[in-house]
């Protein structure tokens, strides 16, 4: 257990799309990952976000994770 600004939330908002949600306020169904390349990289290999949302999570958004925590 984590405090939520400690995680990135994704979103999967009504009409489908799914988007990093940066306030951790959006509408729609949410996913937390911790902001470690590690747990990113856990998620992505276990395919927790694709059971979270019953969908397949867009490359560009995980490579957008991957890449704000090596910033």
């Amino acid at each position: 257990m984590k405090p939520a600004q400690d995680l990135h939330r994704l979103s999967k908002m009504p009409d489908g799309t799914i988007r990093h949600d940066a306030r951790g306020k959006s509408d729609g169904r949410g996913s937390y990952v911790c902001k470690d390349a590690a747990c990113i990289a856990k998620a992505v290999k276990s395919k927790g976000f694709e059971r979270s949302f019953k969908q397949k999570v867009p490359n560009e958004l995980i490579e957008n994770l991957e890449l704000g925590v090596q910033n």
